[in-house]
């Protein structure tokens, strides 16, 4: 096991969009600026599928590792480079593709959308740009094979797509981490033979004089990575609890407290951020691991799981509470305000999230999806593991299909921070003097990230909630809780659970009172389990408060 790392009402916009102000340099040519964003190129539509699906396909394996070492060795002047593309995101906080830093804008941030409503779709693009590079360095290496080799490869370029790494599913060789993250060789087939080269998914090395100054002093990205059976178990429970339940499309793609909202797709991605740690918990660096991109697909994976079950709900006017390297805060963006730097393909203009709602716009669509499962079903089979029955009371009611959960929500001014920031909720006492041990404690019940940055500027406080129901069973089993009712469980619960802090960059501790605005609250609701969890999804009800701490 690896263990190294209520508040508003959604507010009435104006349907209008924010007039951007807006500097572009001159567009260059063809040598110096990037093609409009397709994802693959050739091939059509093809399927992402999680990764260690891909493993199983021998050819597509060999080729996504050659083609993406090929693609971080690519001149980092080229703006398909491996190295321009993750820049975007943030440091060294630079125009890209023609597109400038707006007037009034900070100087010190990137193109990434956080804390926002375009947070999914913005990022459903930027992985089709870095996708649509990494596929056209699979087909140059495919072509310098000869034979029959070449005409292999050719068909494993065309069916290529980038991987997803599902942080949230039961891991099959038990591996809370991956041991394919961090080995320092692999062994692939190049068109000159087999060879043992350097894992390039372990880390990306910094090109000469290249360094962004938020980066760690190192010759490559570096990561503090704190997961567990535990953490794994927890994040698992926060998707199936976000996955079903409804709320709006702005509730669910922002970890800005919006509609009342307890959790969201941008929050769950903070923690496994914050989880894999060093410079992926870095906002401006992060994007150079190469874990980034696996970690992405996965959130894009969640995005389109998301919409096939609340296919009417989209993305309505919000003036967004965090600037950007292309637009200032208070800017109203709505569905169809551009992704910039994000060209479409088909004019001059930029990709919108209206434009990337249906992913078979760039290509490629989610292999469980596309296979015909009713997604209910991909959804509880994969996600649900804290509902198995015990012989003891589960709600207030008691009821064959009903049990009561238990959230812990925790809401913080987190744009005052240095940097991003892990809470560690425990269910009991645990070692506070050894940060390092905390993702083994047997007591830890969940664990909550917050994905900042140094000179990060928003208005307003950010919310995810994570739930602890799995821990809470566990104290049943062992006797320390008598049952799960609310009568049971909020005395408990007041007496029992503690929280602390740490850095997600180094690990070190973090004194609670450091943290502007920290409250730490846990919820509870009354779930109904579906009657067959292959077409239905549970029904939530109403949150109300158990226990503060």
């Amino acid at each position: 096991m690896f263990v190294h790392t209520q508040l508003t009402a959604l507010l009435a916009f104006t349907a209008s969009v924010f007039a951007l102000p807006r500097r572009h340099f001159p567009r260059q040519g063809s040598n110096n600026t990037a093609s409009g964003v397709t994802g693959a190129t050739q091939g059509g539509v093809e399927r992402r599928m999680d990764i260690t699906l891909l493993q199983s396909n021998t050819d597509q394996w060999n080729l996504y590792l050659l083609a993406l070492q090929r693609f971080k060795d690519m001149d980092p002047s080229d703006p398909m480079s491996y190295y321009q593309i993750a820049s975007i995101h943030g440091a060294p906080f630079q125009h890209y593709n023609g597109v400038d830093k707006c007037d009034g804008c900070p100087d010190d941030t990137g193109f990434c959308t956080h804390a926002s409503t375009l947070f999914p779709t913005w990022h459903r693009s930027y992985l089709g740009l870095f996708e649509q590079s990494l596929l056209n360095n699979a087909y140059a290496i495919a072509s310098e094979f000869t034979g029959d080799d070449n005409t292999r490869y050719t068909q494993a370029a065309s069916q290529l797509r980038l991987p997803y790494w599902d942080w949230a599913s039961k891991p099959v060789d038990g591996q809370a981490w991956p041991s394919w993250m961090e080995d320092e060789s692999v062994t692939v087939t190049t068109p000159t033979g087999q060879q043992t080269v350097e894992n390039p998914l372990k880390s990306y090395a910094w090109p000469s004089g290249m360094v962004p100054t938020s980066a760690a002093n190192t010759a490559a990205t570096v990561r503090n990575v704190q997961m567990s059976g535990q953490t794994r178990q927890n994040l698992r429970s926060s998707l199936w609890a976000l996955l079903s339940t409804p709320q709006s499309y702005n509730a669910f793609s922002s970890e800005i407290i919006i509609d009342n909202s307890v959790s969201s797709l941008e929050g769950i991605h903070n923690t496994v951020h914050g989880q894999i740690g060093g410079d992926m918990g870095n906002p401006w660096v992060a994007a150079f691991d190469p874990a980034f991109w696996l970690h992405h697909a996965m959130v894009d994976h969640v995005l389109s799981l998301w919409q096939a079950v609340y296919a009417d709900e989209w993305l309505t006017p919000f003036a967004e509470q965090a600037p950007t390297y292309y637009y200032p805060i208070d800017s109203t963006m709505d569905s169809t305000s551009p992704l910039e730097p994000f060209q479409a393909s088909s004019s001059s203009s930029f990709l919108t999230s209206d434009a990337v709602r249906d992913s078979s716009v760039l290509n490629y669509a989610d292999y469980d999806i596309a296979s015909g499962q009713s997604v209910p079903s991909i959804i509880n089979n994969l996600y649900r593991d804290t509902q198995a029955p015990i012989a003891t009371k589960r709600s207030d009611n008691a009821t064959h299909n009903t049990v009561m959960e238990y959230i812990t929500v925790v809401e913080a001014d987190v744009m005052q921070m240095n940097g991003s920031f892990l809470v560690w909720i425990f269910v009991g006492d645990f070692d506070n003097n050894n940060p390092s041990g905390w993702a083994e404690e047997p007591n830890l019940a969940a664990v909550n990230g917050f994905f900042t940055g140094s000179s990060m500027d928003m208005s307003g406080k950010v919310r995810d909630g994570v739930p602890i129901t799995g821990a809470l069973l566990k104290k049943v089993e062992t006797g320390e809780l008598a049952d799960m009712s609310t009568d049971t469980t909020i005395p408990w619960m007041a007496d029992n659970v503690r929280f602390s802090i740490t850095s997600a960059a180094t690990g070190e501790y973090i004194d609670p009172s450091s943290v502007p605005g920290l409250s730490v609250n846990t919820l509870c609701s009354e779930v109904t389990l579906p009657q067959d969890a292959s077409s239905e999804l549970p029904q939530w009800g109403q949150y109300s408060s158990a226990a503060t701490h």
